[in-house]
Parts: C-alpha cells; structure tokens; sequence
C-alpha cells in the first residue's frame, strides 16, 4: 500500500509560470526537481515533462501538456487551506483572485455545528481551485 498521496496538476504549457507564482505567494514552498521536455520527448521542448515541488509544506507534482490535449478545468477537485491570521487570508485571496474567478466569499460561515471568520473558493488564472479558510 502508498503510504501518501500526493496531488498532481496538468498544466498546459504554464507549469513553470505557475510554479513560480505558487512559490511567491504559499509560505515554505521550494522546487524540490524540475525535468524539461526534450527534443526527443513527446511533447513542446522547453516544457516541463514533470516537476516536484512543495506548498506550505505539501508535496506536489506537476507537468505541461500539449494543449490539444489538456483536460478540461474543472473545479470539481479543489486544494483546501485553512490560515492562522486575517491578513494571511487576506494576502492569499488577493493573489489567488487576481486574474482568477471567486467562486465564493469572502464570507463568513456560521451554522449551528462550524464557525469560519472568513471563508473563500477561488479559482486561480491557472485554473487551479483553492478553499480558503480563516477560522
């Protein structure tokens, strides 16, 4: 049996744009490895054939695809975070929104069993989904 899961993204032809974004806006987060696409490898020289990186500490793995094959987006699947401070909300949701879609929030969520100070859903101009949360 795995003994982790790590999630992988399908960029196409933007994972080193994107990798570089995630890493100036998620605190401790490095490019653990990057391999390009070769002449020799299917696909468009120059783009990355696979990438290992880590956000906030979460390990992550992703690759470029040629565009007439790319999947759809869809933020069926989103990546979740919960943050400590207002103004570290505040930053991500910033950075995330630009360029991006809010799907939900800024908002706060009160039912009888939850209480979130300020809750987002943001689809990033990378297509990438987050959840953000500041409880």
């Amino acid at each position: 049996m795995p003994n982790s899961i790590i999630p992988f993204i399908t960029f196409c032809g933007q994972t080193k744009e994107a990798l570089q974004f995630y890493l100036e806006t998620f605190p401790n987060s490095s490019i653990e490895s990057i391999t390009y696409i070769t002449k020799d490898d299917r696909g468009v020289e120059g783009d990355v054939l696979n990438a290992s990186f880590t956000l906030c500490n979460t390990p992550f793995m992703a690759m470029d695809m040629e565009k007439q094959y790319c999947p759809d987006p869809s933020w069926q699947t989103s990546f979740y975070l919960e943050l400590d401070t207002e103004e570290e909300f505040d930053q991500l949701f910033i950075a995330l929104s630009k360029e991006g879609n809010v799907l939900m929030g800024p908002e706060p969520i009160t039912t009888d069993s939850i209480s979130l100070r300020k809750c987002a859903w943001v689809t990033d101009k990378y297509q990438i989904t987050w959840q953000i949360l500041f409880i």
